[in-house]
């Protein structure tokens, strides 16, 4: 598929649209899949299975196929976000007593809930999975006392001279929208 298609299928207004026809809800947006995770505690640490594979696909996250595997750190009460992709979908662990605020904007055109906004709090007592759906921007604040620590499986590996990564102001929806 060509950007030009990819780029029909979401929504293209700008940003000042986006803020105003946005909308809260507490139900997942669609193809957003939050799987919790069994943490196993010992005297000398804990243990925490992040998927079984396959065929190399995760059958919990709509047989999700693993292509890449990113690491990344983020500083004590710092927001990364927004960004979307039109052909990556993300699919990120997030350990426990990481606490993490994540934000979700579908901007998908045929979405059923398009510009459905999910505020997510995870992290604290649980580890998860989250699978986000290209086409739905994405962002979160560290909310650690200790910089964030969050793995990013990706479906499609990352090509420096033609990126699916595509930015939106951090405030879209307001800097309250980062605070609890």
């Amino acid at each position: 598929m060509n950007k030009t298609k990819a780029r029909s299928r979401l929504f293209d207004e700008n940003s000042d649209a986006i803020k105003k026809r946005s909308v809260s809800s507490k139900k997942l947006i669609r193809g957003v899949k939050l799987v919790k995770l069994k943490d196993h505690h010992a005297e000398d640490g804990s243990l925490v299975e992040i998927g079984r594979l396959n065929s190399g696909r995760l059958p919990e996250c709509n047989n999700f196929q693993i292509r890449q595997i990113t690491y990344s750190e983020t500083i004590v009460e710092n927001v990364k976000a927004w960004h979307y992709h039109y052909y990556q979908n993300d699919l990120w662990f997030l350990p426990k007593n990481q606490p993490i605020l994540v934000g979700l904007l579908d901007l998908r055109k045929e979405s059923k809930v398009q510009l459905v906004v999910n505020q997510l709090y995870l992290g604290k007592d649980i580890s998860h999975l989250l699978f986000i759906p290209r086409g739905v921007a994405h962002g979160y604040k560290s909310l650690s006392k200790v910089p964030l620590k969050v793995f990013y499986f990706t479906d499609k590996t990352y090509n420096p001279n033609n990126p699916d990564e595509h930015e939106l102001d951090w405030q879209i929806l307001g800097v309250k929208f980062w605070q609890l």
